[in-house]
């Protein structure tokens, strides 16, 4: 399903503007912890000339880790010493790919999700990175891989 943004511009392929305009309006849904471990997620943005892309990580393989070997979005545990849930997604990013998103501008949080085998919420916020971000990925990352946001909603 496509649809225009408002000005124009089709939601099969939004610029990073228009995402920071729908996320400054948005209300996310915050769960509750009842009991449940927290981790937090970045979802980063680089701009290209056909359009924004989506940065993957490949998680290493590790005996005990539930996502040993997924691709999915940096981030990891909520600690104690993490100030918020937030501050928790910018350290882990940190550490697993060497960026430091106080530098990147953040757009917003998405709805928090329950993990559907695992007990668990995720928080998932998003920032616009540069264009070629400098990635120096951590023993926790194999590889990374930027994805066309047009692709993904195609």
């Amino acid at each position: 399903m496509t649809y225009e943004s408002g000005g124009g511009q089709s939601l099969a392929n939004p610029s990073i503007d228009v995402i920071a305009r729908v996320l400054s309006v948005h209300q996310a849904t915050v769960l509750p912890l009842d009991g449940r471990r927290h981790a937090a997620v970045a979802l980063l943005l680089r701009p290209t000339p056909g359009g924004p892309e989506m940065l993957f990580i490949e998680r290493a393989e590790c005996d005990g880790d539930p996502w040993s070997g997924d691709l999915g979005f940096p981030g990891g545990k909520v600690e104690p010493a993490d100030a918020s849930s937030r501050q928790a997604a910018e350290r882990e990013v940190r550490e697993e790919i060497g960026v430091a998103l106080e530098q990147a501008l953040y757009l917003g949080r998405l709805d928090d999700i329950s993990g559907a085998h695992l007990p668990i919420i995720v928080s998932c916020f998003v920032w616009s990175v540069p264009p070629d971000p400098l990635l120096m990925l951590s023993e926790e990352a194999v590889s990374a891989l930027w994805v066309p946001l047009p692709l993904l909603l195609d």
